[in-house]
């Protein structure tokens, strides 16, 4: 245990046992650390506690004086005789929602390091402050059940496993450790910068404190409702292995079932069969996914988020939406997020959408059991403006397509994870 720290109520006993309960303390660990104070903190609680460690550390450089935080943070770890590295964001194009672009790049960097170390989990330093902000962020932006529920403390994203061991620990508490510790962190000076939601928030909190609206409190309120979130989810789930099927490229909803079941269960199955079927890491916005529901249930099929939403008589059908689908690729390569082609000679041809032209050239294609929207949109194989196959439309000729291996299973895709 660090020297100077109280056993039993200090960020080092909170971190062990937690740590305990998330990632075995032989495996080896990434850690992402910035600089700042909860992600030093981070650092030097897993060197207490004696984990296997390597440590990254994103310059988004977006500002004077990034660099040299980030080179802060590796001279700490030589220093100490960690492996780190700096992963360095520079596409930014100056357009869109920047702090959404920059955690979206910031996990990708981190994702593709800790690949390339042959790392499985890389832990995060968000602490109950954190978490009661996005909870108060998110309540400002009227979100549902989901948005509003407590950061996972482990969760699995783009194909790794990515741990928050401080959410049970005050960002006070953290300060104070680093500095019975004589320890030194860098504060970032956008945590000042009054335009971004989140230090808006944060600055509001000191009155809501007074109200008894603490980080403790919101974080309860969090978790409660990530109980409620898990049991729903697990009842979408048990609903739709009944109720859904999966056929070729299409996910189908029995129509009449849910119809007459409760609209959550409906939006929860819609929205991942979204997702699902447009290879999307986001489904569409709440207000719009409520309007394309609305038209379901009144009988009307509708675009959405890339897909087509298709009433039939026995099912809710989503496919994918022609012009939504991605350009053609090398035959070798993934198309459109999720599709794999087989067969000879693949180094000849495209892989791309079967389109209108393409379904000219397949005779029997009413065959297939599937109607035009959603052949349109399938996957085929071209050898320049001939079609050479064309699987889902009944036109084979040796090849097949698949789904690629890392694509998630629809119905796991219902629960948390």
């Amino acid at each position: 245990m660090p020297v100077g720290v109280a056993k039993g109520s200090d960020p080092f006993v909170l971190f062990a046992a937690r740590m305990a309960a998330l990632w075995p303390k032989s495996a080896p660990l990434g850690l992402a650390v910035s600089g700042g104070g909860d992600s030093l903190a981070l650092l030097h609680l897993a060197r207490a506690l004696n984990l296997h460690i390597s440590v990254a550390t994103v310059d988004h450089n977006l500002r004077e004086g990034s660099r040299a935080e980030a080179e802060f943070v590796a001279a700490l770890c030589q220093s100490f005789g960690i492996p780190h590295k700096i992963l360095t964001w520079q596409s930014w194009n100056g357009r869109g929602n920047l702090q959404d672009q920059a955690r979206r790049a910031r996990y990708q960097l981190l994702a593709q390091w800790a690949e390339s170390l042959g790392l499985e989990a890389i832990a995060l330093g968000h602490t109950r402050d954190d978490l009661a902000e996005t909870f108060l962020m998110r309540l400002g932006r009227s979100a549902g059940l989901d948005g509003l529920c407590a950061m996972q403390a482990k969760r699995s994203y783009l194909s790794k496993i990515w741990l928050r061991p401080l959410l049970e620990v005050p960002r006070v508490s953290l300060r104070d450790f680093l500095q019975m510790q004589g320890h030194d962190w860098l504060e970032d000076p956008s945590n000042d910068n009054a335009k971004f939601d989140r230090i808006r928030i944060r600055k509001a909190m000191v009155s809501l404190d007074e109200l008894g609206l603490d980080s403790q409190t919101l974080a309860q309120v969090a978790a409660q409702l990530g109980r409620a979130r898990e049991a729903l989810a697990h009842q979408t789930h048990s609903f739709a292995q009944d109720h859904v099927q999966i056929i070729g490229p299409d996910v189908l909803l029995e129509r009449a079932s849910y119809s007459g079941a409760p609209v959550e269960l409906l939006r929860r199955s819609l929205l991942a069969a979204i997702m699902w079927v447009s290879s999307a890491e986001y489904g569409p916005r709440g207000a719009n996914l409520a309007r394309g529901i609305q038209a379901l249930l009144a009988g009307h099929s509708v675009p959405l988020a890339g897909c087509r939403l298709l009433v039939e008589d026995l099912n809710f059908r989503v496919t994918r939406e022609a012009k939504a689908a991605s350009a053609p690729v090398p035959a070798t390569q993934v198309w459109d997020g999720r599709w794999q082609a087989f067969g000879p000679n693949l180094a000849d041809l495209t892989l791309g959408p079967l389109g209108a032209q393409g379904l000219l050239q397949v005779q029997s294609w009413r065959e297939s059991g599937f109607g035009r929207v959603s052949l349109l949109a399938s996957p085929a194989l071209w050898c320049r403006d001939t079609l050479i196959a064309a699987p889902f439309a009944g036109m084979s000729n040796n090849y097949r397509v698949s789904l690629i291996p890392n694509q998630k299973d629809f119905y796991h895709s219902l629960l948390p994870h």
